[in-house]
């Protein structure tokens, strides 16, 4: 092996060990008994134990109020919903149904509490799913709060914390992978998949995919968090 292979591995070992110390540090909080109300627009968003935590980082923020400026009028996806946050943002900001789904049943149920208490329950559908189906259905928007990390989940982590690891885990981007592939044949004529990464997300590589799906990238929006950013990336359906 090479000095510059070497150090590359080197470098790459080094970045992982530094943010599975950060992500260990999120899901010890997220995983405490205790509840945190969290406002997100005219939403608030009760964070329940054992599910992605909204107050963690500004993503959920950040990714609630691009949701917020769009015109949205039509049915929505929120793919690993995990309290529901996004997808109610998008319920009070005009869709007239969502569909939640999360691989995790303690994010399922904090999900329908949050839709019962923002009164947006009766146009609200729930799915526990560890993947999509591709019978859901066709969405005007799919929003994806994808997790930051793109390797695999040390066996501690996922033995201490369970289904909560995937909030931030995605080995090799799978979970991302699994979204492009089926995000055009749910996507209406207009429809749009607005997907949220981190700057050390592999951007690139995830665009490049998302063309050979048959999805073409129509914007991306950046909002900065101290020295790293999150991305929103805004997909429509190539031309035929």
């Amino acid at each position: 092996m090479s000095y510059r292979v070497s150090q590359a591995v080197a470098e790459e070992q080094c970045l992982q060990s530094r943010m599975i110390r950060r992500a260990t540090f999120y899901l010890s909080q997220m995983s405490r008994s205790t509840h945190r109300t969290v406002k997100l627009g005219s939403a608030r968003i009760i964070a329940c134990p054992g599910v992605f935590h909204p107050g963690v980082s500004r993503s959920t923020e950040h990714f609630a109020a691009w949701i917020c400026a769009q015109n949205i009028a039509g049915r929505v996806l929120d793919i690993g919903t995990g309290t529901g946050a996004l997808g109610i943002v998008a319920s009070l900001a005009g869709a007239y149904a969502v569909l939640f789904t999360d691989r995790n049943p303690d994010a399922i149920e904090c999900a329908i509490r949050n839709a019962r208490a923002n009164g947006v329950f009766p146009k609200s559908e729930f799915y526990l799913s560890d993947h999509l189906r591709g019978d859901e259905g066709m969405f005007d928007l799919v929003l994806f709060a994808s997790p930051y990390l793109w390797f695999e989940a040390p066996a501690t982590l996922r033995e201490r914390y369970g289904d909560l690891v995937y909030s931030m885990f995605d080995a090799r981007d799978q979970a991302k992978r699994d979204v492009f592939r089926h995000a055009k044949p749910m996507l209406s004529k207009k429809g749009k998949l607005a997907m949220q990464i981190g700057s050390m997300s592999r951007e690139a590589r995830l665009v490049a995919y998302a063309e050979t799906m048959g999805l073409r990238l129509l914007g991306r929006y950046v909002a900065k968090e101290g020295r790293e950013a999150n991305i929103i990336l805004e997909f429509g359906k190539q031309s035929a």
